[in-house]
């Protein structure tokens, strides 16, 4: 798949991101408060996808959100298995 990178300044991209989110509406709200990465310290994290995993289900905890997901491995209290 061919790489369909937009050459736009910071202004440019931020106003195409706004326009994005204004677009969207009422059905997605996005995440303003994100944990510190030493969120994941003291943690049984032993891989990259572990990493990824448990920083997701904190994102979602600490906006008092769940976190949906297909991978029926990912053990949080946080995490919502759908099927």
């Amino acid at each position: 798949m061919a790489d369909k990178t937009i050459a736009a300044n910071f202004d440019d991209a931020e106003a195409l991101l706004a326009a994005f989110a204004r677009d969207l509406g009422r059905r997605y709200r996005f995440l303003d408060v994100l944990p510190p990465a030493r969120i994941l310290r003291g943690g049984s994290v032993r891989s990259d996808k572990e990493v990824s995993d448990r920083y997701l289900c904190e994102l979602a905890s600490i906006n008092k959100a769940r976190l949906a997901t297909l991978d029926a491995g990912i053990s949080h209290a946080a995490a919502t298995l759908i099927s």
